[in-house]
């Protein structure tokens, strides 16, 4: 018997089953779309957490399609212009909002399908 771990076997050590092969979590896709609404601010959501602590947090609105990005800006009264990031970039995004020097703080991204929150990415 063998010590010596096959290619596909030490991939699997570092890259959790809930990520692809690039590191994006599952369920997300490999490019989104945000709304800009200039100056560097993006559409937002706010979520409220389940559980005996619920807390309310705010995340960058993120879609997985333009035609969902124009279904939220009716949902909510709202024009943006729509950007396409890859995943890292929008995350990224997500992590420059740290709530300093007056700026909201965001706490991830939401993706958003028919309107709701399907799937949240945190950052802090």
């Amino acid at each position: 018997m063998s010590n010596i771990l096959e290619l596909t076997e030490l991939e699997d050590l570092f890259v959790p089953e809930d990520q692809d092969e690039f590191g994006i979590p599952g369920g997300w896709p490999d490019s989104l779309i945000l709304l800009s609404l200039g100056g560097g601010k993006y559409a937002g959501v706010g979520a409220t957490t389940t559980g005996p602590d619920p807390m309310e947090v705010m995340l960058i609105a993120v879609f997985p399609s333009e035609k969902e990005a124009e279904l939220y800006e009716e949902i909510w009264d709202m024009t943006g212009d729509k950007v396409t990031k890859t995943f890292e970039e929008a995350r990224q995004i997500a992590v420059s909002k740290d709530g300093l020097n007056g700026r909201t703080k965001v706490h991830g991204m939401g993706l958003q399908e028919q309107g709701n929150t399907v799937l949240i990415q945190w950052v802090r």
